[in-house]
């Protein structure tokens, strides 16, 4: 069975991870902060769009999650980092 990967760094750090967003990626002035491409060109593979209170995955459903550099339990500009409550719950 394949390992599930989660990479809530989002902007395609992690080959073969789904990758999550807030809903700022959706605004069309959006660039990657890596390398400066817009989400068109940046979506490789699979980009999931959420706040990070509520991530839509399965409980226990991640062999790894990935947080490079992302907010966690704080608020930011783009609005709330994501919640370590909401990180352990998909973890297996």
């Amino acid at each position: 069975m394949k390992e599930v990967v989660i990479n809530l760094g989002g902007e395609g750090e992690a080959p073969g991870a789904i990758d999550v967003n807030n809903p700022i990626i959706l605004d069309k002035r959006w660039r990657c902060s890596r390398n400066g491409c817009t989400l068109e060109e940046v979506r490789q593979g699979c980009i999931v769009v959420c706040c990070g209170d509520k991530i839509p995955f399965h409980d226990h459903c991640a062999d790894k999650v990935i947080t490079n550099s992302v907010p966690i339990d704080i608020m930011t500009w783009m609005g709330p980092g994501y919640s370590s409550k909401e990180i352990k719950r998909i973890r297996k």
